[in-house]
């Protein structure tokens, strides 16, 4: 996630895919838990990524969080 174009465009991607955003949400969590080595970069990045896909469902993250357990 480098712009807003880019949050854009990745936003209405995942909504065109109809891919519910619990679901981008497990995987985008699985994905970090499972990378070695991170820098800052990366890090603002997943940030940016989450806060996307939790805008996805237009509430808050916890409804978005509550059905990954």
């Amino acid at each position: 996630m480098y712009s807003d174009d880019m949050k854009e465009k990745w936003q209405q991607a995942a909504k065109d895919s109809n891919i519910q955003p619990f679901i981008f949400m497990r995987l985008a969590l699985i994905y970090w838990s499972h990378k070695e080595e991170t820098t800052f970069s990366e890090l603002k990045h997943f940030t940016q990524l989450l806060h996307v896909i939790c805008f996805l469902t237009g509430k808050f993250c916890v409804h978005c969080l509550k059905n990954i357990t």
